[in-house]
């Protein structure tokens, strides 16, 4: 699923909206996943994984991001929620989401 940068119009253009929620229901985060402040640890990892690179420049810091947002989506899926812990491990880790229980990905809206 590919919706962000590029040229591409028309729907599923924009980004989804990332929403996580506390045990008690609270909403901690709602925004587009493209914007999640994904921890610094997780992004230098990542910059390690895919691009072999510890010090990345801002290129490679959003490509990490990017991808991050990607595998996000994939695990949880569009317009469903999800008991965190349900997510695999490494997209756990890299979330950095320890306080939430749901994860919620909704598609944009137009």
């Amino acid at each position: 699923m590919k919706w962000f940068g590029g040229k591409k119009r028309g729907p599923g253009a924009e980004p989804p909206v990332l929403c996580l929620y506390g045990a008690d229901g609270a909403e901690l985060y709602r925004g587009r996943i493209d914007a999640y402040p994904f921890p610094e640890e997780a992004i230098l990892e990542g910059s390690v994984e895919f691009f072999n690179d510890p010090c990345p420049c801002e290129i490679h810091r959003r490509a990490v991001q990017l991808r991050f947002c990607e595998e996000l989506t994939g695990a949880v899926g569009l317009n469903r929620t999800l008991a965190f812990e349900a997510l695999p491990e490494f997209v756990r880790r890299r979330c950095g989401g320890a306080s939430a229980a749901q994860i919620r990905i909704e598609a944009a809206e137009r």
